[in-house]
């Protein structure tokens, strides 16, 4: 007797619909073909039995927005009858590309019993401008306002980007979450999608939180009259990853989380109020060690686009100083070109500088090529390089770093340097650098990296000419690695 599909248990029947539903989506809008793809679904026609148990199990149905259609997503809701749904716009908008947009949709998903029984919500991607026109910014006050008013005891997951034209969330209730994720294009702490007040009571009501991501979220202004109280044990967080406008928001989840040990952990503190406290705040919350620190600076420049894709929602520009500890744990110190809250000197008195063991130069720390870094404030202080007494390792990678590197003091633990691209010049102050140290040439290992860009024979020659006797100058200094890599322009053309 020859088996047959239709007498498969329902275990692996169900098996096979849960593996179709990550293979063929459903829902997808076909353009040219103007029809919607019926994915996964289609398995139900295979026999009757199949139908039967497509139709007999609710969880298949959880993902209701698949189809960018109020009547299917009805129907969907329909089948799913106890079971709980995931609410995913992203994919719906993803989904609906080359349909004409119908407002009905976005009017049907922001009633409050879809929220209300909802285990997962999504929506991130949908505020890109190619899915403007089945999520208008209009929607999102809506939103907003489904936030505030609905229970959301059984949501476990919360992903969500919502504009500050939207307003702030003055309610957040949703004690059974594991996954936080808001981000906000807040210019200031004012425009927050979450007030200081809110969000003490959420994190105080919240039992099973493990993964924090909050981006411009948080309006971290506290006057000191409201007092959060935590009356359970404190969270243990698997990933925290978090900015702030000031150390306010530090102090708050310090009061109601703490970090396990294996967990990962990256601050962004775009300001502070007082250093110092704001050092101590972070390296508690953090836990972190102070004997294996490497730091990176960088000039950044930050700015977002609000929905319209026209206007700057914000923009910034600043130096970053990110400190990476041992197990993944790292936090990012912005001092604002603008209106900086501390200076390099102040963060050397109130930082154990000595403890960094790896410095890591980015891009050209020059607000424009013209500057010079001894007629500006701007730039790092000398007291901040010459309390770095630890160093092991030191990468270079342009050649205004010269400019403050020769501040270093004399540092007999420096083992490792990294030169990227290095120009002739930046040959002959290697050499001054590494000749102060006054270390002997078996203590130090120097590598240069980054491409050689040599267009003809000439051109190698004369680049070969100027470079040996410092490359051999440098050599009797040190262990001299020249990992460049020769290009040819036309390569990139």
């Amino acid at each position: 007797m020859q088996a047959s599909v239709h007498d498969l248990p329902d275990e692996i029947i169900l098996l096979v619909f849960a593996y179709l539903k990550k293979g063929l989506p459903a829902g997808r809008y076909n353009k040219a073909l103007r029809r919607t793809a019926l994915g996964w679904v289609k398995a139900g026609h295979v026999c009757s039995r199949w139908r039967q148990v497509l139709l007999e199990n609710a969880t298949l149905w959880t993902d209701v927005t698949s189809f960018y259609d109020v009547g299917v997503i009805e129907e969907f809701k329909s089948r799913s009858r106890d079971a709980l749904l995931n609410l995913d716009i992203d994919l719906l908008c993803d989904h609906a590309l080359g349909r004409s947009a119908d407002s009905r949709v976005v009017e049907y998903l922001t009633q409050d019993d879809l929220w209300e029984r909802s285990f997962r919500v999504k929506i991130d991607d949908a505020r890109s401008v190619r899915y403007r026109d089945y999520l208008p910014s209009l929607a999102y006050p809506t939103i907003v306002r489904a936030l505030t008013r609905t229970s959301l005891t059984n949501l476990v997951e919360l992903r969500l980007f919502i504009p500050r034209e939207a307003g702030q969330l003055h309610v957040l209730s949703a004690p059974c979450l594991r996954t936080l994720c808001l981000k906000s294009d807040a210019a200031e702490a004012w425009q927050c999608l979450l007030v200081f007040e809110t969000f003490a009571d959420f994190l105080s009501e919240s039992r099973h939180l493990q993964h924090v991501q909050l981006q411009r979220a948080v309006d971290s202004r506290f006057s000191g009259r409201y007092q959060a109280r935590r009356q359970t044990p404190l969270l243990a967080l698997q990933h925290a990853e978090f900015d702030c406008f000031d150390e306010g928001l530090v102090a708050l989840i310090s009061q109601h989380c703490f970090l396990l040990p294996g967990a990962y952990s990256n601050l962004d503190i775009f300001g502070v109020r007082v250093l110092n406290y704001a050092i101590a705040l972070v390296t508690s919350f953090m836990q972190c060690s102070s004997t294996t620190v490497s730091a990176r600076i960088a000039r950044q420049r930050e700015r977002a686009y609000a929905l319209d894709g026209v206007f700057l929602s914000y923009r910034s520009e600043f130096y970053a100083l990110r400190l990476a500890f041992a197990r993944g744990r790292r936090v990012t110190w912005r001092k604002d070109l603008a209106e900086p809250s501390w200076t390099w000197d102040d963060f050397a008195n109130a930082y154990d500088c000595q403890a960094i063991s790896s410095l890591h130069l980015h891009h050209s720390l020059y607000i424009s090529p013209e500057d010079d870094p001894s007629q500006t404030n701007d730039q790092l202080s000398t007291t901040l390089l010459r309390s770095l007494g630890g160093l092991q390792e030191l990468n270079i990678e342009h050649e205004s770093h010269f400019d403050f590197v020769r501040s270093l003091p004399i540092t007999p633990g420096l083992k490792v340097i990294s030169v990227k691209d290095p120009s002739v010049c930046d040959l002959v102050h290697l050499w001054h650098f590494i000749r102060r140290q006054e270390q002997t040439r078996s203590t130090v290992d120097v590598t240069l990296t980054g491409r050689v860009f040599d267009d003809d024979v000439i051109m190698a020659e004369q680049r070969a000419y100027d470079e040996a006797p410092l490359l051999a100058a440098v050599g009797v200094l040190c262990n001299l690695n020249d990992r460049r890599v020769i290009r040819h322009r036309a390569q990139y053309r």
